[in-house]
């Protein structure tokens, strides 16, 4: 989906999959400041929709898209088995429980504008990290 969106890059195609581990290395401590590219506004519509306590997190549906895009996993089915069997991936995202797909769908549809504004925000972030990486093969 995101992938589609005109203008948007996603920063791990340029690198080769030997690099992928070196890559997300080198990315996650920008990640860990990553809560700074979620726009305020992204937090409200996020939490403000229902009206009432989320069961998931904001922050975990995106670091769950993030490794989505890192680990190049193609459907939101194979990343909820992944999610499932990966006691790592879960606290990592900060899941105590994993979302069934249809949350992830939703997800994506409810705040698409949202989760472009802040992916686009990410790649200038992750480009030139990508681009150095690339260069040093």
């Amino acid at each position: 989906m995101l992938n589609s969106i005109k203008g948007y890059t996603n920063p791990c195609i340029i690198c080769t999959p030997f690099t992928k581990e070196l890559l997300l290395i080198q990315i996650i401590p920008y990640f860990r400041t990553f809560f700074n590219y979620i726009q305020p506004s992204f937090y409200n519509h996020f939490y403000l929709v229902t009206g009432r306590k989320r069961t998931y997190h904001l922050t975990s549906f995106l670091w769950a898209l993030i490794l989505q895009r890192i680990f190049t996993i193609p459907t939101d089915t194979l990343l909820i088995t992944s999610l499932k069997f990966s006691k790592e991936f879960r606290d990592f995202c900060g899941f105590t429980k994993v979302p069934i797909t249809s949350k992830f769908t939703r997800f994506k549809q409810d705040f698409l504008l949202c989760l472009q504004s802040f992916f686009y925000s990410l790649v200038d972030v992750t480009k030139p990290i990508c681009q150095a990486t690339y260069v040093q093969q």
